[in-house]
């Protein structure tokens, strides 16, 4: 009897487990994931600095960059999921906004030197695989079906960076 109980539990729980890896789920970023972020930027001509989510899926960063004197900055990216042809576990930011304007190529030009983050024209490509694979629950994930998450839709809400994860 006890056996029949395990057996039937062992099978919703796996019924479940595919359910949830079609549908996706979510995964918040805490700020304290994008202050790590920004902590490894290694440029000496920007300080201060600010990533906080937006509304409409957006993010801001602030801060200030050396032209001469330290001007203060402001940016807008659009929060993006991968397309089809880039890695499924980055996240996609599209720069839509910055001011003044001259900081747009030093900024851009300083995300390109941090680690896991690729910069291509205004669309900057951050790898949250490592992030992933460090995160509490991503641990208890085997490697093979970590390897095949992707993110599939990003939103904000207060405050946070909410990620839908699905397997491909």
């Amino acid at each position: 009897m006890q056996r029949r109980f395990l057996q039937k539990g062992l099978l919703m729980a796996s019924k479940w487990a595919v359910k949830a890896a079609r549908e996706g789920f979510q995964v918040p970023i805490p700020q304290s994931v994008l202050d790590n972020l920004l902590r490894r930027m290694d440029d000496p001509s920007v300080r201060d600095l600010h990533l906080k989510p937006a509304a409409d899926n957006r993010v801001e960063l602030s801060g200030m960059k050396k032209v001469g004197v330290w001007v203060e900055f402001r940016a807008v990216f659009r929060l993006d999921p991968p397309a089809a042809e880039e890695p499924g576990q980055s996240l996609a930011l599209a720069l839509e906004k910055a001011d003044p304007f001259f900081a747009r190529n030093a900024l851009l030009g300083a995300l390109e030197e941090v680690d896991g983050v690729h910069v291509h024209e205004e669309r900057v490509l951050v790898d949250l695989g490592n992030l992933i694979e460090q995160h509490q629950w991503g641990r208890k994930v085997p490697r093979g079906l970590r390897d095949r998450l992707r993110i599939a839709d990003v939103s904000t809400q207060e405050g946070r960076i909410n990620l839908r994860v699905g397997v491909s």
